[in-house]
């Protein structure tokens, strides 16, 4: 007995062979995927069988993913096969194929499809995979689904996915688990490419991620700051700051040949501040926690420095304040280096993580408004030299 042909073109025979005495199995596939309801024909002329009439009845039927994952949950019936149990993602937010950025937070929302047959009860599971859906999750969530018999049921629910540093690939993985029975999963993947989280502003205005000064600061990032754990808790922070802006104010910088050349003004000082923090770590990385804590003082001090000193040198008041504004930097970097050590020692992120935070906001804050003083007092300065010059010439 064998397959001459297949009349109807929406399914396709890849062979067949006999699995057993008086048995033929056929192994074929739709050449679309299937929607919802939707009916597979397939009419089958066969070659060999002997004179006279022939029962044929299909005993046994399997359905598989594309990705070999069978559907075990089927039934047979007057040559009818169908899906007593599945899960399927209807829709979900970020769209399937979306690229997400790594050292990113996201929350997807999907729209799941089910039916569920199981007795009394069983599970929903939602998971976040990185780079192979056999991997462990990385976020996870259980619903459990009771009731009898639940058929085509829709269901709306949210995962928050922190993506990994390494991740190259982000699976988000919708299983169906019946009572206890974890071994029987029937299950939706949507996959998502992961790209490196870069410097997307740098990278916008220097032009490529292979500029000198944009691998200097993905270098800096990679092998410095994130080699610790006040680094990585510190950038978790960043991160989620960041990115929420950042893309835009890219797509802005790249479109307009004069914000570029700003740009570059503005990120030249940046660059050598980050430069000399390089510097500070490298003379203290046999101690790297102590390392990353100085070096991000120099970095967010600087920074204040010079971006937001001369902003804040017309404030006066600051001026009759500058003694106590110095005191008062002083006790609270003593202060906020309590929950940083204790974070460190119990390795506690999300203490560590609003404490590196407030660390980094300190020293910008007073650093910008010491230096405006010192600018204003400067200024005050040399124009009282100028009056002076000026009385003197006419004498």
């Amino acid at each position: 007995m064998k397959v001459v042909s297949v009349e109807r073109g929406d399914f396709q025979v890849f062979g067949s062979n006999h699995s057993r005495l008086g048995s033929l199995r056929i192994v074929g596939a739709s050449a679309e995927a299937l929607g919802k309801s939707e009916a597979l024909m397939a009419k089958v002329t066969f070659r060999g069988i002997s004179g006279g009439a022939s029962a044929l009845k299909i005993v046994r039927a399997e359905l598989c993913y594309e990705n070999g994952t069978f559907i075990r949950d089927i039934e047979v019936k007057d040559g009818t096969i169908k899906v007593l149990d599945y899960i399927q993602v209807v829709n979900i937010e970020p769209k399937s194929g979306t690229e997400l950025i790594t050292e990113k937070t996201y929350t997807f929302k999907l729209i799941l499809n089910y039916s569920f047959t199981a007795g009394d009860r069983g599970y929903i599971d939602l998971a976040a995979k990185v780079n192979d859906p056999k991997n462990l999750s990385i976020a996870h969530r259980k619903i459990p689904v009771f009731g009898h018999k639940i058929a085509d049921e829709k269901r709306d629910v949210t995962l928050k996915v922190d993506v990994p540093g390494d991740a190259e690939k982000l699976y988000i993985v919708a299983l169906l688990l019946k009572g206890n029975e974890t071994s029987t999963k029937i299950y939706d993947v949507v996959e998502y490419p992961v790209k490196k989280g870069g410097c997307l502003i740098a990278t916008a205005t220097f032009g490529s991620e292979l500029s000198p000064k944009v691998s200097f600061l993905r270098s800096f990032r990679d092998r410095e700051v994130l080699s610790t754990f006040a680094g990585r808790c510190f950038m978790e922070v960043f991160n989620r700051f960041y990115y929420s802006w950042s893309p835009y104010v890219a797509d802005f910088i790249r479109k307009n040949a004069i914000v570029k050349a700003a740009s570059k003004i503005l990120l030249y000082p940046l660059i050598m501040i980050l430069h000399l923090s390089s510097f500070t770590y490298r003379c203290l990385s046999q101690f790297p926690e102590v390392a990353i804590l100085a070096a991000g003082y120099v970095a967010s001090s600087l920074k204040g420095s010079v971006y937001l000193g001369l902003l804040l040198s017309p404030i006066k008041r600051f001026r009759r304040m500058k003694r106590h504004i110095l005191k008062a930097w002083i006790y609270s970097l003593l202060l906020i280096l309590i929950p940083i050590v204790l974070a460190e020692a119990i390795c506690f992120t999300h203490l560590m993580m609003a404490a590196t935070a407030i660390f980094v906001l300190l020293n910008i804050g007073f650093s910008s408004i010491l230096t405006g003083t010192s600018i204003a007092e400067g200024a005050s300065i040399l124009s009282q030299i100028i009056k002076r010059k000026g009385r003197m010439s006419h004498l």
